[in-house]
């Protein structure tokens, strides 16, 4: 399975003023429409990649710590089908994209919703969330450019146990709902 499929099945999301809705009502991982599937191809294009991953569970949200950013620069308050989200960008300098899915690892579900930050809160915004209302959200992934940082250690080491956090928590979240 891609691990951009993984991803996505791991997310899903909502609206605010702040927030894009690229994917209005979500949509299936079965059924990815065009929109997708172009951010896809832009996102690799121009080196965009997941820059914080939240696990949530009831109300509370587990963030991946090999990722480059996570909570101290994203705020999440689960609330079941929905959650409110805040984030400073200040501190990293910023990001020029800065994108969201939030979405539900029920394979019997298997839904997401993409959003896009408008141009003026990308440093700064909040906005809140939902799959469609519905759905019990699972994970957030945020998806942006930061800054080059120098190479101290071995990234590929770290990409792929970031990696391997991401499965184990697909396989996890599957077991749960088995």
């Amino acid at each position: 399975m891609p691990v951009t499929v993984v991803i996505g099945a791991l997310l899903v999301s909502s609206v605010h003023a702040d927030l894009i809705d690229l994917t209005p009502g979500g949509f299936s991982l079965l059924n990815v429409p065009p929109v997708v599937i172009q951010w896809e191809q832009t996102i690799q294009q121009q080196g965009i990649f997941v820059i914080a991953h939240a696990d949530i569970s009831g109300n509370t949200a587990t963030w991946v710590p090999f990722l480059p950013l996570g909570g101290s620069n994203f705020t999440v308050d689960p609330m079941v089908e929905n959650a409110n989200l805040t984030w400073n960008l200040t501190n990293p300098h910023g990001s020029s994209f800065l994108y969201l899915i939030v979405g539900n690892s029920n394979l019997n579900i298997e839904r997401a919703n993409l959003y896009q930050v408008s141009s003026d809160e990308i440093i700064n915004g909040s906005g809140t969330v939902t799959i469609d209302g519905v759905t019990t959200i699972t994970a957030l992934n945020f998806f942006g450019r930061t800054p080059p940082v120098p190479d101290e250690a071995n990234t590929g080491a770290l990409l792929l146990l970031a990696v391997i956090a991401v499965l184990l928590t697909y396989q996890a979240q599957q077991r749960r709902n088995a």
